[in-house]
């Protein structure tokens, strides 16, 4: 997930995002962080769900690796 498309979503949600000339309000960096943190929660238990399928839980995996790159 892009950090653009975390200011949309929280926008959706109704939070206010603030950003003036490129500065982005330090409350919208700790809502990405703890984004980024739930979606690895998550990974993590859908990988584990599939651990009888090796690719599968790798792949689930590797979508956290890829998506901070």
């Amino acid at each position: 997930m892009t950090f653009d498309e975390m200011i949309e979503m929280a926008t959706q949600a109704g939070l206010t995002v603030d950003i003036f000339d490129g500065w982005v309000d330090g409350n919208i960096i700790c809502l990405a962080r703890f984004a980024d943190l739930i979606a690895a929660q998550e990974r993590e238990a859908c990988a584990k769900r599939v651990s009888g399928y090796p690719d599968c839980a790798d792949a689930i995996r590797a979508r956290g690796i890829e998506e901070n790159k």
